[in-house]
């Protein structure tokens, strides 16, 4: 998902086009782009299968491959994993993977 909505100064475009030269619409591409939402599970609160329960039925669930408590999640409608109960309880915590 990338951001239509923002204004990129002109004097920053200018500093970055220039340390940047043809790579500059690339590095403003991956700028605005959101990362993908990640969690990872804290195992010292519940078990691991009981928590991804509870994520699974709020959000679409896929592993990380190089972590076991590691999920990808999405969700048509939201980003905001982090005002879940889920993540208020401690029972999941917000990754960038």
């Amino acid at each position: 998902m990338q951001r239509e909505d923002v204004t990129i100064k002109p004097a920053f475009e200018e500093r970055y086009r220039a340390l940047l030269g043809e790579r500059y619409e690339e590095f403003l591409k991956r700028s605005l782009t959101f990362l993908r939402r990640s969690v990872r599970i804290n195992t010292l609160k519940a078990p691991r299968y009981t928590i991804l329960r509870q994520l699974e039925a709020q959000f679409t669930v896929e592993p990380v491959a190089w972590c076991p408590d590691g999920f990808f999640v999405e969700h048509a409608e939201r980003r905001d994993i982090g005002n879940t109960t889920l993540h208020s309880l401690g029972l999941i915590y917000v990754q960038e993977a």
